[in-house]
């Protein structure tokens, strides 16, 4: 999701509340499959301490474009059908009024394929006690470099670079 996109919600007939997402090119999904290692770096006691793990990984990532459509109607026809942005910003021929977003299952079959890479780097506090419960914190950060430029809102400059911070809180029991 793309830092500049934002929801308006607005009611086209009185009743039915509808919200879209102005100017969205597509929403952009990913799968990754990396490789990694944890290192231990200082160990902690049976009863008390904290230890401190690195984390790094690395692999490869395919990014999914799938199109943003929205519903239109044609005010002279009454006929509703779905266009992106790009379509309504070309066609500017015909009276058409935005109804709302066509949903998450249109446009998967005009997907695009944009391959990467991936790569992870974190540093992990384990202060869980007496070896049988799992209390972590783990400080990360992440980075995916795509091939190819990604089209997310028009307007907006297209990235290939994404990087991310992140902080996960870990719990639960060893067996």
């Amino acid at each position: 999701k793309s830092n500049k996109e934002h929801h308006v919600s607005f009611s086209p007939d009185g009743f039915n509340v509808s919200s879209l997402v102005p100017y969205k090119m597509n929403n952009f999904y990913e799968l990754k499959a990396s490789i990694g290692e944890q290192r231990l770096i200082g160990g902690k006691g049976n009863k008390n301490g904290v230890a401190v793990m690195a984390l790094y990984s690395g692999g490869v990532s395919l990014g999914l474009l799938k199109p943003y459509y929205v519903n239109v109607q044609d005010d002279g026809t009454d006929s509703t059908f779905r266009r992106t942005f790009a379509q309504l910003q070309s066609d500017t021929s015909s009276a058409e009024r935005i109804t709302g977003a066509a949903g998450p299952f249109v446009g998967w079959g005009h997907l695009s394929v944009k391959p990467g890479l991936n790569a992870k780097v974190a540093m992990r506090f384990d202060y869980g006690r007496l070896n049988q419960t799992i209390s972590a914190i783990e400080v990360g950060l992440t980075g995916e470099y795509y091939f190819g430029k990604i089209p997310q809102v028009t307007l907006v400059p297209q990235k290939q670079f994404f990087f991310n911070a992140y902080i996960c809180l870990l719990f639960g029991s060893r067996k």
